[in-house]
């Protein structure tokens, strides 16, 4: 979305973004993705790309909570938005969470910065085979370049995922 007056634009991408949390699962589902098309093109040998693949899905699935606790937090506690204050959560593990999401859905500048490590953490796993594969050897490791493409394109696609980032970056 693109707004002809600056403040517009400026307002809206101060908002909080309900459907961040969406992106966050969005962008696991994709590197899951790219992890099954790597399970399929590249050999099994390659240690470190399965290593570095493990950390990154590790990575999402921790952040995963810190987006979606205070969203079902809220439609635990009043499912149907009677409630003008939602009582915190007793539990401090729950707590932390519970203001993490709120704050992270709250910030444009946390959201944004979420957005470049999501989105470079993914781009680089759709090319970290050629970054690794030795272009000088005849084998056929390295010679699946539909695996590349498809890789590439599952990374477009979370780059574009993220609606309320704005376009420019």
């Amino acid at each position: 979305m693109n707004f002809d007056e600056l403040t517009s634009e400026i307002h809206y991408q101060t908002q909080p973004d309900p459907l961040f949390k969406y992106y966050v699962g969005c962008a696991l589902f994709v590197l899951l993705c790219i992890g099954i098309l790597q399970v399929i093109a590249v050999p099994q040998q390659h240690s470190i790309l399965w290593f570095l693949l493990a950390a990154g899905c590790t990575f999402l699935v921790i952040l995963v909570p810190f987006v979606w606790v205070g969203y079902l937090w809220t439609q635990i506690k009043d499912p149907h938005r009677e409630l003008d204050v939602i009582p915190l959560p007793q539990n401090r593990l729950i707590r932390l969470l519970f203001h993490s999401s709120n704050r992270i859905t709250g910030s444009c500048l946390r959201r944004t910065l979420l957005y470049f490590v999501i989105a470079m953490l993914i781009s680089f796993f759709a090319i970290i085979d050629v970054i690794e594969c030795d272009s000088g050897l005849e084998n056929d490791d390295c010679k699946s370049p539909w695996y590349y493409t498809y890789s590439c394109a599952l990374a477009i696609l979370v780059t574009y995922s993220f609606f309320r980032i704005h376009f420019l970056l």
